[in-house]
């Protein structure tokens, strides 16, 4: 590695999760992203989620494959939700892996005090969704 640039690519979206790169050798890499959600302080003790721009429910999945030389979306997943975690990679019980982000979803909550709605995906390097579950409220 000499530290040139190999390639660049344009990514959607304000806030931008760190990469993630596939464990199995494949190269892919996965990134969320989503229109700039953070905290807002509602007084003495409060914090409440706020969403600076764009359209609730666009967060995305992004899955990136790459050569030597370029790099292209090879498939976007939009589960649903406002905001998404970074990815992680874990074992797919029926072989190989899967890619598994959690959502947010600020809109549902109904109140700038109240928690966001969590929910859990599981989607396959392929850019298919394997199962998504509601987590508590906790």
């Amino acid at each position: 590695m000499n530290g040139n640039i190999l390639w660049k690519l344009q990514l959607p979206g304000g806030r931008i999760s760190q990469p993630v790169l596939s464990t199995s050798g494949d190269g892919l890499i996965f990134i969320t992203v989503d229109d700039s959600f953070g905290y807002m302080n509602l007084g003495v003790g409060h914090m409440g989620w706020t969403q600076s721009s764009g359209n609730a429910n666009d967060a995305k999945l992004l899955i990136i494959s790459h050569t030597a030389s370029s790099a292209t979306i090879a498939s976007t997943i939009t589960p649903g939700s406002d905001a998404l975690s970074e990815p992680f990679i874990v074992p797919d019980p029926a072989g190989g892996y899967l890619i598994s982000v959690v959502g947010y979803d600020v809109t549902a909550s109904q109140s700038a005090i109240a928690p966001p709605v969590k929910t859990l995906y599981a989607c396959k390097p392929s850019g298919s969704l394997k199962f998504s579950v509601k987590l508590p409220q906790n």
